[in-house]
């Protein structure tokens, strides 16, 4: 984290404590101020400069982020990055997609 977002996270830190204690109450004790930080960097401000977001825009955008959607982007990044058969050698792979 840069000097620029990290001053960014300092301002809304309140924010992100309130949201991890909202995901507490629903049981989703593992979730940190930082996954949650991760998590709006990605779904929010993928495609935008943080240091040109207006800090409202910041706030409201952790505010939006509610358990069910946290979890069901994060079980579908999780998905998509698990490569299935990497343990598999090449014969394996091909005994399976060619059964004899």
């Amino acid at each position: 984290m840069d000097k620029g977002e990290q001053a960014l996270y300092d301002k809304v830190e309140m924010v992100l404590d309130s949201k991890v204690s909202e995901f507490e109450l629903y049981h989703f004790t593992t979730i940190t101020k930082q996954d949650l930080w991760e998590f709006a960097k990605v779904k929010f401000w993928k495609k935008k400069r943080l240091d040109e977001l207006p800090l409202h825009q910041i706030v409201a955008d952790l505010y939006a982020i509610s358990p069910s959607t946290y979890m069901s982007v994060t079980q579908i990044q999780q998905f998509k990055s698990e490569n299935w058969f990497s343990e598999l050698k090449k014969e394996d792979l091909e005994q399976l997609l060619n059964p004899r």
